[in-house]
């Protein structure tokens, strides 16, 4: 039994660990830059957790939090990563 444990945890552990990298690279979050932002800058995390209760209203739609997410500036999303590229 102790076998089928270790093997489901396995299992488990890097299946999360596969959808976690899908959903990273899919919305392109910049979690580094992110926690050095929500860390060092206290007004934009004050923001953060206000704006948090107001999205988590069931009747917002995925453009009313992307354009919150905007407006805070937050590193999530494909827009500056592809206009600030240079090759």
């Amino acid at each position: 039994m102790d076998r089928i444990g270790g093997a489901y945890k396995r299992l488990a552990y890097f299946s999360i660990l596969l959808i976690s990298l899908i959903l990273v690279v899919a919305f392109n979050v910049d979690s580094l830059k992110l926690v050095h932002d929500i860390s060092s800058d206290s007004t934009l995390r004050q923001t953060l957790v206000a704006e948090a209760g107001r999205v988590n209203d069931p009747n917002i739609s995925p453009n009313q939090v992307k354009t919150v997410l905007d407006e805070l500036g937050a590193s999530i999303g494909w827009g500056q990563a592809i206009t600030n590229c240079r090759f």
